[in-house]
């Protein structure tokens, strides 16, 4: 079996499932897969639907495990995707595993640049914007994208990235930010 079939396979499940019970959305990152389902599924379902999509993927070895499943937050990669008070959006914001693990004390692993390096200043500041215009791109609610640039800042605070650096970013960022 190819990446074409298992494909076709794919959608052909979505299908048969959406004509039956449900309208089932997946949301794909190289061997991550998130479904969204239109209905709250109760464990059954959700075990059905990962018995139709294992037998897809047992032809190629691969096998499938349930990470989560929640009706009002869940977190895939970088993302944490939740449900607004009235059902009516899905609200994307950034998953910062690391600077709770940091505010708690625990062992965590360094995703940017230490300070001991002494790279060249453009290097931290490249950083910040990048990791920055991920957060304002993936946010879809102010008020999560406020907090989300908030965590993202004390982050780089706690790694001991220069005030200055970080206002200089804020200062560049301010044209991409949206309204």
């Amino acid at each position: 079996a190819d990446i074409v079939s298992i494909i076709c396979e794919e959608d052909e499940i979505m299908n048969i499932i959406e004509d039956k019970t449900m309208t089932i959305r997946p949301w794909r990152f190289r061997d991550n897969i998130m479904i969204f389902i239109d209905k709250k599924a109760d464990e059954n379902d959700i075990n059905k639907l990962k018995d139709k999509f294992e037998k897809i993927y047992n032809k190629v070895g691969l096998t499938l495990e349930i990470e989560q499943s929640s009706s009002k937050k869940i977190s895939m990669l970088s993302y944490q995707l939740s449900i607004d008070e009235k059902r009516t959006k899905i609200i994307i914001s950034n998953n910062n595993k690391e600077i709770y693990k940091r505010m708690r004390n625990e062992n965590h692993k360094s995703r940017f640049p230490d300070m001991r390096a002494k790279y060249d200043k453009k290097i931290y500041i490249s950083t910040m914007i990048g990791q920055m215009k991920s957060i304002i791109r993936i946010c879809n609610d102010n008020r999560y994208l406020i907090r989300d640039l908030q965590l993202m800042i004390s982050e780089f605070l706690l790694k001991g990235y220069k005030h200055d650096w970080i206002l200089e970013t804020i200062n560049r960022l301010q044209s991409y930010i949206k309204n």
